[in-house]
């Protein structure tokens, strides 16, 4: 619904299903009713988030690249905000609302907005780029072979070094241009991963640093 009310409506929009055992599918007809912009790619039981976005990406026809996250929702600007600045970075972010069940604000996550001081929060080991909020060039992703499911859980932020890696810039626009929902549910607050942000940081051959 969030990405129906967009300002910049000239979009595709690649829904993913990977082992719903729900009636996500029918929601989504339900919601999309005959908007063409909206694609179902249904993968079976796929294992795992990274392979399904890998197959995801090699769909992926358009210059430009967004995420979204299916508990996420975006304000009616974000796309049109974004875009105003993709001639100066590779990589855009912007600014987040956490909210709960209820669609309530109950934090508002502050980022660094420059290149320079986003990279410095990375090898701090710090995430600097939510990734709902996330707009790159398609052919960056797949340079980078996209994401790693080998580092599930922290695809995102490995997904992020190794663009890094490739002299890459990023910016984050200093306005929250997305919900971020926290729930009991959620994959982030509910599992427990193997490795750390220092892990990732040394598998993309970086140190964490002070």
């Amino acid at each position: 619904e969030s990405l129906k009310r967009q300002s910049h409506s000239d979009f595709l929009c690649l829904v993913g299903f990977n082992g719903t055992e729900d009636d996500s599918k029918e929601i989504f007809k339900r919601s999309v009713g005959g908007d063409s912009r909206f694609l179902d790619l249904d993968y079976g039981r796929e294992s795992g988030k990274s392979v399904t976005l890998n197959k995801m990406l090699d769909e992926v026809k358009t210059e430009i690249t967004c995420l979204i996250d299916g508990d996420d929702t975006w304000h009616p600007s974000k796309l049109e905000t974004q875009m105003k600045y993709t001639q100066g970075h590779d990589i855009i972010g912007t600014l987040c609302h956490y909210i709960n069940e209820r669609s309530e604000t109950i934090n508002t996550l502050r980022l660094a907005q420059s290149d320079r001081e986003i990279k410095k929060g990375f090898v701090q080991g710090h995430n600097q780029i939510i990734n709902s909020s996330a707009l790159f060039r398609t052919a960056d992703a797949k340079l980078v072979l996209g994401w790693d499911s080998s580092v599930e859980g922290l695809e995102d932020f490995d997904f992020w070094l190794k663009l890094f890696n490739q002299g890459k810039t990023f910016f984050n626009i200093q306005e929250p241009l997305v919900n971020h929902r926290i729930h009991k549910d959620s994959n982030f607050n509910t599992k427990r991963f193997p490795y750390t942000m220092s892990d990732i940081l040394l598998k993309n051959k970086m140190h964490a640093t002070k």
